[in-house]
């Protein structure tokens, strides 16, 4: 049985809090989130306050107002949080084995998790929110760079995987078509020849793409 420390209100679950309990479990951000910590942090503060009445963490204790208490539910209870935070089976075997309270060891597993897993969607939403793909689906970085660009240039015109007439079957990356700049970002293959990448027959032709697309200007 916990005494309550803390009133009673939203600002105790609040997305600073949630990413410090998450380091019981693994870090679920990739390292564009990690880079981009405070716009995280807003998505889910927001997301927090539109889902949860109380703080985040309250939904893993029983709360008895009346005389000040918070306490852990019964073992079952906790069973949904293994399988929406898709922890590994063998972590919820052994969790059901056990006999008696839920441990504070056993509950700082579970309310890391469940944290991870806020982060983790938290990041998603931003990332959908800038055009990207959902964590481990694809790279970012390129479309990271180009809102960056698109904010700090917002009198003029910033596009992405652009295909002007002149560069044929080609394309830039980000082209800014009244400054007449276009910007290709490249990844490691780019510079050496990388096994996943199609190791050096690949990067000899990426040289000779290259080479023919720094021949071709805008004709205006």
């Amino acid at each position: 049985m916990i005494k309550i420390g803390v009133t009673l209100n939203k600002n105790v679950g609040s997305a600073a809090i949630i990413y410090k309990l998450h380091e019981f479990s693994l870090n679920p951000l990739s390292s564009f989130g990690n880079e981009n910590l405070k716009s995280v942090f807003e998505v889910l503060d927001q997301e927090m306050q539109d889902t949860f009445d109380l703080p985040f963490f309250f939904q893993f204790y029983e709360i008895d107002a009346n005389v000040n208490v918070i306490r852990p539910y019964e073992r079952s209870y906790y069973f949904k949080y293994f399988e929406l935070c898709k922890i590994r089976t063998k972590r919820l075997e052994a969790f059901k084995a056990k006999r008696g309270k839920v441990s504070n060891e056993d509950l700082d597993y579970i309310i890391g998790s469940a944290s991870a897993n806020l982060l983790r969607e938290a990041e998603n939403k931003l990332r959908l929110k800038i055009g990207a793909k959902h964590i481990g689906e694809g790279y970012i970085n390129e479309t990271a760079l180009y809102y960056k660009i698109k904010e700090n240039f917002q009198d003029i015109k910033v596009l992405q995987h652009v295909r002007p007439d002149f560069l044929g079957r080609q394309h830039y990356d980000i082209w800014l078509p009244e400054l007449k700049i276009a910007i290709e970002y490249h990844g490691e293959q780019h510079d050496r020849a990388i096994d996943f990448f199609g190791g050096d027959e690949a990067y000899k032709k990426n040289v000779e793409k290259r080479s023919v697309k720094k021949t071709k200007v805008s004709p205006e």
